[in-house]
């Protein structure tokens, strides 16, 4: 997910990390004041850091925290929480840092490693947080050149059909072939 965010950041000057309102422009709250300690992350996470002591808050999140409209998933421990409005007290530690995912959002997530080196680019899954149709073009390059400036990278397309989060229903997904010049 960094790596194609880095990319779009590389080919469009997008902010990685950016305000809600870069997102939502026509959503009168993003563009307001009263988000201003919130963040996105790429187009689909939503970071609403702490600034209250865990004593202090009694593990609570007090400052309210806005969710532009749609469905959006608690990363932590995968609730659905209908966005457009603000949640005026969030249950939360420092451990368990309020993060957000936006309802049809797919992440590419590879092996845990501790250095890019270590990295096995054969292993891959997608965290999958259904909300009807949706899809997410994954950037790959080689990592370590810079032959990427001259073409050598490829995308591959996850899309998935899902019914909108009020409905159940069967989620379908394609993982379509890699397309570009590929890299060595």
């Amino acid at each position: 997910y960094m790596y194609t965010t880095c990319r779009e950041a590389w080919d469009t000057g997008a902010p990685i990390v950016r305000p809600l309102a870069w997102n939502y422009p026509d959503d009168d709250v993003a563009l307001s004041d009263r988000v201003k300690y919130e963040m996105m992350l790429g187009r689909d996470f939503l970071v609403a850091p702490m600034f209250d002591s865990e004593e202090a808050s009694e593990g609570w999140y007090l400052r309210g925290i806005y969710l532009p409209d749609g469905m959006w998933y608690d990363y932590n421990d995968g609730r659905r929480v209908k966005g457009g409005m603000t949640l005026s007290a969030y249950p939360t530690t420092l451990a368990t840092l309020p993060v957000f995912v936006r309802g049809g959002a797919i992440i590419p997530m590879y092996p845990e490693t501790q250095y890019s080196d270590q990295m096995v680019k054969d292993v891959v899954t997608f965290d999958i947080w259904p909300d009807g149709d949706s899809e997410y073009a994954m950037y790959e390059d080689d990592g370590e050149t810079r032959a990427y400036e001259k073409g050598e990278w490829t995308t591959q397309t996850v899309k998935v059909s899902a019914p909108k989060a009020d409905f159940a229903g069967d989620i379908k997904v394609q993982i379509m072939p890699v397309e570009g010049k590929g890299f060595k």
